[in-house]
């Protein structure tokens, strides 16, 4: 066991290099494999602490989502939008930094991009490996993305039903 700080909202995502965790304002957590030890990361965005609710792998990156502490003091985001964060988990340095319209309910990687989901509005985020957002339509009652494979997306309801979200472009 490794104990983690109170704020921890308890999402994990597993990269080659170790675990890595959501601690809310005090960033991501990194707990390297035959350790006990969590390292936490700091994230902001335009000079605002960023409370981190979402952590996932891919495409040799760990990527994190969350909102501004104090969204109206930082003109370089919208206050309706979300930080996505791309992190290099051999360094653990930020490689880039965009926004993604929000509120956001969840984020998976899979099929060479990152998702991130807005069931509220009906729609999720496609976040390219070049970093260009791009926008879905999701499927109504979805409330948290659980995977992304070849031509679909996978979502689970609150009542734990499994629906597949077909990636076309929102037009």
């Amino acid at each position: 066991m490794v104990p983690t700080p109170s704020e921890s909202s308890g999402q994990a995502t597993v990269s080659m290099d170790g675990t890595w965790l959501t601690e809310s304002l005090a960033g991501v957590g990194f707990i390297a494999p035959g350790t006990r030890q969590l390292t936490s990361r700091p994230i902001d965005a335009a000079g605002q602490d960023v409370d981190v609710s979402g952590v996932a792998a891919g495409g040799g990156l760990v990527w994190a989502y969350g909102s501004f502490f104090d969204p109206a003091l930082s003109p370089a985001f919208d206050n309706n939008a979300n930080a996505v964060t791309a992190i290099d988990p051999l360094t653990g340095r930020i490689v880039h930094q965009l926004q993604v319209p929000g509120p956001n309910d969840s984020i998976v990687y899979g099929n060479g991009a990152l998702y991130v989901a807005d069931f509220a509005q009906g729609l999720v985020f496609r976040v390219t490996h070049d970093f260009k957002v791009e926008t879905l339509k999701s499927t109504r009652g979805s409330e948290n993305l659980v995977a992304a494979t070849a031509g679909a997306l996978w979502a689970t309801t609150g009542s734990g039903t499994l629906l597949r979200i077909t990636e076309q472009p929102r037009s």
